[in-house]
């Protein structure tokens, strides 16, 4: 197996992303959908290490499709303990964490998120996830996690993340999720979590509430299959999502209404950008004449 790397991230570790130095402007980026590619998320770890008052909010799907999506979520887990990192849990989220929680606990809601993994490139997750000890081991070696999680822990931290957020920044007020923001879920709890999901479902639920936590997993403006529940937009606000795969990052407006402006960050189908809260425009992350200096290293070792 192999990563991409440069030269100079071969020498760095999980520590480096903690130093201060004030002579660095504070910054917040906002990306998402890495799914599991070791380069892209390398570029992400290059911007914190650059720039040490740098924020990143990752709005979920670290995970599936490709290889490494384990491994980057373990190291976000761990950033996100020093405030460098904040993950908002998507959809890819909700199968991993329905998969560990409800194997013991309910069949139904176990098979719907196995036959899930199946169908969208998570079966590399569901190997790593049984055999998350060997990962995790793997990971302390090569410094980029500092101190042992399990299992438990670790689908615990994911399964309490708020799947929202609202912020401001540069005088705007941002709203961020996964596929699409809900205010009326936020109003009833700006907490709201996979687990809280899970413990609805378990009770049999289809409440209004599962509805909408539906709408901000899996919306997709030009899909009427992913619309659970009629939007509840922020008024006021710039929606942030990741979810529909883009070339590059850009600016909607949903239902082509000006009042709802929403920006799109999953570059899935380019180069790696963000968006910078900080400035509101969106930033490249994954420089294309630097990427082309990347190479793939010995498909047999790990680092």
């Amino acid at each position: 197996m192999g990563r991409y790397y440069n030269n100079m991230s071969k020498n760095m570790n999980s520590m480096d992303y903690i130093k201060v130095n004030p002579q660095y402007k504070k910054e917040t980026i906002v990306i998402s959908d890495l799914h599991g590619k070791a380069d892209k998320w390398e570029w992400v770890r290059q911007k914190l290490i650059s720039n040490p008052n740098l924020n990143v909010i990752i709005l979920g799907d670290a995970m599936d499709r490709q290889e490494y999506g384990l491994e980057i979520l373990l190291e976000i887990q761990q950033l996100s303990e020093y405030g460098r990192v904040q993950y908002l849990p998507g959809n890819h989220d909700v199968f991993a964490y329905n998969y560990v929680k409800a194997k013991n606990r309910n069949q139904r809601i176990y098979e719907v998120a196995k036959k899930n993994l199946e169908r969208n490139g998570g079966n590399v997750t569901m190997q790593k996830l049984e055999d998350f000890d060997k990962v995790v081991w793997d990971e302390m070696k090569s410094g980029r996690i500092q101190r042992p999680v399990n299992l438990e822990e670790f689908i615990n931290w994911l399964g309490r993340q708020p799947i929202q957020k609202i912020t401001r920044e540069n005088n705007t007020n941002y709203a961020l999720a996964h596929a699409m923001f809900d205010t009326e879920l936020y109003n009833f709890n700006r907490n709201f979590c996979l687990e809280d999901a899970l413990n609805i479902q378990l009770k049999n639920s289809s409440s209004n509430i599962l509805k909408r936590f539906n709408n901000v997993m899996w919306y997709r403006e030009k899909d009427t299959r992913t619309h659970y529940a009629p939007i509840s937009w922020p008024k006021d606000y710039v929606v942030v999502v990741g979810h529909t795969p883009q070339t590059s990052v850009n600016v909607q407006n949903i239902g082509q209404n000006p009042e709802r402006p929403i920006v799109y960050v999953d570059c899935g189908k380019g180069d790696l950008q963000g968006f910078n809260l900080t400035i509101g425009k969106h930033e490249a992350i994954e420089p294309g004449t630097i990427k082309n200096n990347l190479r793939t290293q010995d498909n047999k070792t790990w680092r």
